[in-house]
């Protein structure tokens, strides 16, 4: 960032400084055509009569102008859409205001978008010897004989290039010299040398300017007026044309930004706001490019025209904490008209209430509301409430840095990509304060303006003299007793030392007329039971990696998501009345999407029963469907059951000579519902020993077979070996609810050799 622009403020004959722009409109489907009328760029759009001259200026002491090592936003950039057809062609007249004659000691260099000297650092010549000369603009190899004789920049790639002026005692090779210097006559022209003109490629994002009286040796003073016309090219593709007529701010700068007064302030609703600057000019940095002409639409192309918003689905929430969703085809800034007082289209000071959305995404977005209308006063819930959209785009602010008087305002217009003649702005002067103390002509004795930033005014207005209060100022504003009433002093003019933002859109593409209706707040409660018998009743219960519950609406589209907490009880609030479904889930869903089908658990878990407490919906299939009006309902529940564990284990015995049925140690489990599993319990063998059976009660046992009320004593294995080795087979347990465990266990024999009765392994056979 650059240092501050600062100027000392004795008397009324000051610099002055102005900085960027801001505009609305509504979207007329116009096609503009491309075609442009060749003309110079410079003199001709900014001093359009000879007696109101607006001259470039370059001060080191401020930072102003395109000088020695500008920063980017005060160069002087021109394009090259080819090198091999297209030239820079440019001239001027350089000169200390009031001295009468051309200076000597001005040089200039050209460099590339990076930075690069590509025409080297040359003392320039006055080239331009009248007003005439410069409306008419470069006289091209004798095309234009009225016009000035041109220095011709040849570039040899395409690009963006600028120019720097600059005093030096050096050969250029330094800016040494340091005073102030003006170019009341200038030119800046792209074209070729058949003498055809490529208007529209010259542009700065810090026009720095001066009122220069050609009767004074283009001296000025606050008193001069100025008459010029600029366009702003913004970061989304919307052309705007702004025109100031009639203008005193002595010196200004001419920046359109998309913040406001203060590029560090993140929140625009608050940038945006005039305020009190002192003899500091605010550092408008990261400004949109700014024209003398129409920008070329082959360079800097219109952006397309976009679908109006839409409300997305009815708005959710409680009181003092909804949103709004809507979707949006664009990036952009949204406004919600909310006409609530029962009176067709907006009145200002009543129940009717504006909401504004900054740089919204494409797609679905939510505007926070805290429920109150116009007036402060909550909307009651279940009110239906009018509504109209708009999407806006091309958000410029104009503030205007101490501008002590501007009586006809600003007027602006969108040329691209729509024709609209008279945008809608809009302004807040209203925390404006009287300032005392500071000196002659650094105080601001007017006081407060108004706060427009809702229904705004159609262009040209945001006009100001002399302290204008709480009432719409329509052009041309009255002194009331300051401002021009009172020439020689500037404490009582309303813009003196003071940044005066106005705000506009170029684009402004409106909905038709829509509703919401404002929600009841409900909430809607339940838990996980653990249901012993599908009446769904029992205690609440908390499964280890927790479930998920959707809350799915009458379409099938998921509103809410909440986890049980780890006791297994949900709750959901700020729910709407309507038919709604509860499904159990065991992964989370997206909300605003199709509901997934009902219903997924742990792989230990079976839901047995749904519905309220003590009431079984009869249909136990994850989903439990009811209804709510205007209040709340609880005791919803799922009823579960764990399926029983099963306990793997390894037994060691005796191998008894392979003749003999060895018993085995008990098998043993634990059911959430039964309790401790193993004798008198129900077994399932679900595989069998590949070198060995099974007997139960003497009975051999084949897979899947049942053993109810599992004795230990009698279930025994016979090993086909008889020697030392091992062998398996797999069961589950099967609670009283004719569960069956959803991991069968596995028991391992190892069974050990008795010397006695054993036979020994022939190790010489293997």
């Amino acid at each position: 960032m650059k240092t501050e622009k600062t100027f000392s403020k004795p008397e009324k004959v000051k610099p002055r400084y102005l900085k960027s722009y801001h505009f609305s409109i509504i979207l007329i489907l116009l096609n503009v055509g491309l075609a442009f009328t060749s003309s110079a760029e410079g003199t001709r759009q900014v001093s359009p009569s000879e007696s109101k001259i607006a001259a470039l200026h370059f001060s080191v002491s401020s930072n102003l102008g395109s000088g020695f090592n500008a920063s980017q936003e005060d160069r002087i950039y021109f394009h090259i859409s080819n090198h091999q057809t297209e030239n820079f062609y440019f001239g001027a007249r350089v000169m200390t205001a009031g001295s009468g004659s051309n200076l000597s000691d001005v040089y200039y260099c050209i460099k590339d978008s990076l930075g690069n000297l590509v025409s080297p650092r040359t003392k320039f010549i006055s080239n331009i010897s009248s007003y005439d000369q410069a409306v008419a603009g470069p006289n091209i190899n004798a095309s234009n004989p009225s016009g000035y004789a041109p220095i011709v920049f040849d570039p040899t790639i395409n690009g963006n290039f600028y120019i720097e002026f600059y005093r030096s005692s050096t050969a250029g090779v330094t800016n040494n010299l340091t005073s102030n210097f003006i170019a009341p006559w200038f030119d800046f022209t792209v074209g070729e040398a058949s003498g055809v003109f490529k208007p529209g490629r010259v542009y700065c994002e810090n026009w720095s300017f001066i009122t220069a009286k050609s009767t004074a040796n283009f001296s000025g003073t606050y008193e001069d007026k100025l008459d010029l016309e600029m366009f702003t090219y913004t970061d989304d593709e919307v052309v705007i044309k702004v025109i100031f007529k009639d203008i005193q701010p002595l010196g200004f700068f001419a920046a359109f930004n998309s913040y406001g007064v203060d590029p560090n302030e993140t929140d625009w609703l608050i940038g945006r706001k005039s305020k009190y600057s002192g003899t500091v000019a605010p550092q408008l940095i990261n400004s949109y490019k700014t024209f003398l002409v129409e920008p070329d639409a082959l360079v800097y192309p219109s952006s397309s025209l976009a679908s109006p918003p839409s409300v997305a689905t009815n708005i959710i929430g409680c009181p003092g904490n909804y949103l709004i969703p809507f979707n949006s085809d664009v990036v952009g800034d949204v406004k919600f008209v909310l006409d609530i007082n029962g009176i067709s289209g907006f009145q200002e000071n009543t129940k009717d209430l504006v909401l504004e959305a900054i740089n919204v995404e494409i797609g679905l977005n939510y505007l926070p509301w805290d429920g109150l209308d116009g007036l402060g006063i909550p909307v009651s819930q279940n009110t239906e409430v009018k509504t109209i959209i708009s999407i806006l785009r091309g958000r410029v602010n104009l503030p205007l840095f101490d501008a002590e008087i501007n009586p006809n305002g600003i007027s602006f217009e969108m040329v691209r990509p729509a024709s609209v003649p008279n945008l809608k702005m809009y302004w807040d002067d209203s925390e404006l304060t009287i300032v005392t103390g500071k000196g002659s002509n650094i105080n601001n004795t007017t006081g407060p303006g108004i706060n427009n930033s809702e229904i705004g005014q159609l262009s040209p207005g945001h006009a100001w003299n002399g302290p204008y209060g709480n009432s719409l100022i329509n052009p041309p504003a009255l002194a009331n007793g300051g401002g021009s009433a009172t020439p020689t002093l500037g404490d009582d003019d309303f813009g003196n030392v003071r940044t005066i933002n106005t705000w506009f859109w170029g684009l402004e593409e409106k909905s038709g007329n829509l509703s919401f209706r404002i929600p009841y707040c409900n909430e809607v409660s339940g838990s996980l039971i653990n249901d012993l018998d599908g009446s769904v009743n029992g205690n609440p219960i908390s499964i280890a990696n927790n479930i998920f519950i959707l809350l799915v609406d009458s379409v099938n589209i998921v509103s809410q998501v909440v986890r049980t907490d780890s006791n297994g009880f949900f709750t959901f609030t700020g729910v709407d009345s309507g038919n709604y479904s509860l499904i159990l889930s065991d992964t989370p869903t997206e909300i605003n999407t199709q509901a997934p089908p009902p219903y997924s658990l742990p792989l230990d878990w079976v839901l047995i029963g749904e519905g309220v407490i003590n009431g079984n919906d009869g249909s136990p299939n994850g989903q439990i469907l009811f209804s709510l009006s205007d209040s709340d309902l609880g005791g919803l529940a799922f009823g579960l059951q764990k399926k029983p564990d099963s306990n793997s284990e390894t037994f060691v015995l005796k191998n008894t000579n392979g003749s003999n049925r060895i018993k085995l140690k008990s098998l043993i489990g634990f059911d959430l519902e039964d309790g401790e599993l193993g004798a008198g319990s129900t077994i399932k063998i679900i595989t069998l020993p590949t070198n060995g059976k099974l007997y139960y009660d003497g009975i051999e046992l084949s897979a899947s077979d049942l053993i109810t009320g599992y004795n230990p004593d009698l279930l025994r294995i016979d090993p086909d070996f008889d020697h030392a080795g091992s062998l398996s087979f797999t069961y589950s347990f099967i609670d009283s609810h004719d569960l069956e465990s959803s991991i069968p266990a596995t028991i391992i024999i190892q069974m050990d050799c008795q010397s006695v009765i054993c036979v020994p392994i022939d190790i010489s056979k293997n």
